[in-house]
Formats: structure tokens, C-alpha cells, sequence
């Protein structure tokens, strides 16, 4: 089975010093990978290694990952000038950042089944398939604990 290339935007929350704000910043990577599922794993070990790097890095850095907010096939070639993802970024309390982050960052489960969802209709369209749909996940437990907590339901 070919690769292929993976956008994958990244979730962190920051704040430099004592008394800064806190930022959620989304930052894209690239992956090749044979699947979503491989895609998923290498931009999340990313993440957290780029936590670990900047606490290392900055004395006086927090840095908290929370995960990816998008994941997505590149159906063209890597060139100049080429669109990966939009980002976005903003400022305010640490409760404030969570809320925000927790409408963007998507559990590794629901980003895969989106991609394999698009993946059938470009097959059943003619195209060429991008990756192996054997890729199917079970469960998102961090996303359902969470649910859970809050009293909401759960597929």
C-alpha cells in the first residue's frame, strides 16, 4: 500500500511567565502515512513532544497539548503555494481556552471515520483511493469519559 501526505492541525494551550495569558495556538504538520490511523498517531506523538521541547526549551513556558482539531488527506501535490489548513489562534483565561479548545479538538475516532466517510464517496465517484479504509476505529474513552462526567450522552 502507497502513502500519502496528512495535514494534522495541533492544540496547545500556552502562557510564558507568572502573569501572561494564555494562548491556544493550532499549528499544521505534515505526515506521510498509510493510513489515518498511522497519520493520528505520528501528529499526536508530535504534539506532546513539542510540550516537552518547550518546557525544556523556556524556563518559564506551560504548555499543555490537547490534541488534533483536523486531519486531512493531501489530494495534491506538494508544491508552492499549496493550501494545507487554516489555523486559528486566540487569547484569554485558562477557562476560557479550555472551552474553546474542547469545541475544536475532535477524539482520534470521529477525525478517522470523517476521513473514511470522504474516502468512500471519492471511491464510489471513480477516484483513486487515497489510503485503506481497514483503518476503522473503536471508541474515543477520553471523549466518552468526558461525556460521561457531564451528564451527556453517548453513542
Amino acid at each position: 500500500m502507497k502513502s500519502c501526505w496528512f495535514a494534522g492541525q495541533l492544540m496547545h494551550k500556552r502562557k510564558i511567565g507568572k502573569r501572561g495569558k494564555w494562548t491556544l495556538r493550532g499549528s499544521v504538520h505534515l505526515v506521510r502515512a498509510h493510513n489515518p490511523e498511522e497519520a493520528y498517531d505520528k501528529l499526536f506523538r508530535l504534539g506532546e513532544s513539542q510540550c516537552l521541547s518547550e518546557h525544556s526549551f523556556y524556563r518559564d513556558t506551560q504548555c499543555i497539548f490537547f490534541g488534533l482539531s483536523q486531519l486531512s488527506p493531501l489530494y495534491d501535490r506538494i508544491e508552492d503555494g499549496v493550501e494545507i489548513l487554516e489555523t486559528m489562534s486566540m487569547q484569554g483565561t485558562s477557562r476560557d481556552i479550555n472551552d474553546a479548545a474542547s469545541c475544536f479538538v475532535h477524539c482520534k475516532r470521529d477525525l478517522i471515520d470523517n476521513l473514511l466517510f470522504v474516502e468512500k464517496n471519492r471511491v464510489q465517484d471513480g477516484m483513486t483511493p487515497m489510503f485503506s479504509e481497514s483503518s476503522r476505529l473503536r471508541g474515543c474513552s477520553k471523549r466518552k469519559q468526558q461525556e460521561k462526567s457531564k451528564g451527556t450522552p453517548v453513542e
